[in-house]
């Protein structure tokens, strides 16, 4: 009897205190290595206040918090006990954040260059600004981007982009697939919203023109020329839970995005829902194992124009440059990461992946999709250089081939994990 009363009276002791009605407060929450970094910004990120009662457990979260932004590399929390309470010091490693933005490739039926420049710390509150010249088999791009992830201080952002793209692109009749020269000129303005740490919404609202004009003079199907100037509205809800010890990654992501278009010349609306899944899990001390699961449709419409397309740079690796389109599409990428040195400011892993997909054709069925002729099935490896002083600086080269025509393979080079 007199067991059970002290046990009761334990267990209401412990719960007061974990309430936050006892224990010991922290005094002060202070950072220790801050150069760039304004403390107000780091300040919204914490649970822990200053006059709360200290909670390990909070103070790890927090840890761990700090260590997931990109303007950060390393963060380790230390604690001391003075006659108030507890005094909170985060030690701090700040990551190169104004960077260029250098990027080439080639693949078969496309060669590209990028060159730029990026901040993501801008007056050292998290706010991202960006500009580049990307030149796509001789034709001129270029992008402006800034966002303001958290308007004084709140849970409110804004951002906004100017972006002109221009390629070659091939379009695909029944009889056959036409090469166009493609311009896509837009201007989108956003406002976004964080409902907690792990929980953001995106509202964006974009014009733009498109315009598609024959790359031959030889006859062909198609139009010569079409412009068309469009509406978009987009709405993004995204659900994060990715942890980060400088490359590591483990936890979950998932991204769904619907977008609507007004065609302004026939007044008709076409829709599209894309969601993506990510997966990562550390394997031992230096492996990543990383899953994507992406989904997609749109209006099924039989047009040429169809907005998802079968690229190496986007979903497929190996399998060439936007050689197909559809109205809907499903990719499964999986891909393991083993490092095989990490020094100081520099790391190297070699990488083996599988990329499998299917797209609905436009106009087609989802059944016609699903079947098994139809699915494209591509493998290889690659490797990774990264530089550790700045978030997502990787240099990666993959190779795939097509596992059931082993003379369809490809080559592929970009900056940062290929998702």
């Amino acid at each position: 009897m007199i067991s059970r009363i002290l046990y009761i009276c334990l267990f209401v002791a412990m719960n007061w205190i974990a309430s936050g009605q006892g224990g010991i407060p922290i005094h002060s929450i202070r950072f220790e290595g801050l150069k760039k970094t304004k403390v107000s910004y780091l300040q919204h990120f914490l649970q822990s206040k200053e006059g709360a009662v200290f909670n390990p457990v909070t103070i790890r979260q927090d840890e761990q918090q700090l260590n997931n932004l990109s303007n950060l590399t390393r963060v380790v929390c230390t604690r001391d006990t003075c006659q108030e309470g507890i005094n909170v010091i985060f030690k701090v490693e700040e990551a190169l954040t104004i960077f260029p933005i250098v990027g080439f490739g080639r693949i078969k039926g496309n060669i590209w260059t990028k060159v730029g420049a990026a901040e993501t710390n801008l007056f050292g509150k998290g706010i991202q600004t960006s500009a580049y010249y990307q030149n796509i088999d001789g034709r001129h791009n270029f992008n402006v981007f800034y966002r303001q992830p958290y308007i004084n201080g709140s849970r409110w952002g804004d951002f906004v982009s100017i972006t002109k793209y221009a390629s070659i692109e091939p379009l695909y009749f029944p009889q056959q697939s036409v090469r166009y020269y493609y311009d896509n000129f837009s201007l989108s303005l956003g406002g976004s919203y964080e409902a907690n740490f792990f929980n953001h919404i995106e509202v964006e609202a974009t014009w733009f023109a498109e315009q598609y004009r024959k790359a031959t003079s030889e006859v062909s199907p198609g139009p010569d020329y079409l412009k068309v100037p469009k509406l978009m509205g987009k709405l993004h809800l995204l659900h994060q839970r990715i942890n980060y010890h400088y490359f590591y990654i483990w936890g979950v992501e998932n991204s769904c995005r619907y977008e609507s278009v007004y065609n302004l010349p026939d007044k008709t609306w076409f829709h599209i829902v894309t969601n993506d899944l990510k997966y990562f899990k550390r394997i031992g001390e230096s492996g990543n194992l990383g899953l994507r699961f992406r989904l997609g449709l749109s209006t099924n419409n039989e047009t040429p124009f169809a907005p998802f397309v079968v690229s190496s740079h986007v979903n497929i690796r190996g399998v060439g440059n936007r050689i197909n389109r559809g109205t809907g599409s499903l990719v499964l990428n999986l891909e393991y990461r083993q490092t095989v040195f990490d020094e100081k400011n520099f790391a190297g892993q070699i990488v083996g992946f599988s990329d499998i997909g299917t797209w609905r054709k436009p106009g087609g069925t989802i059944r016609e999709a699903l079947s098994q002729d139809k699915f494209r099935y591509f493998a290889g490896g690659g490797v990774r250089f990264i530089y550790k002083r700045a978030f997502d600086a990787i240099l990666r080269v993959d190779y795939g081939i097509d596992i059931r025509d082993r003379n369809a393979s490809g080559w592929v080079i970009g900056l940062g994990q290929y998702f």
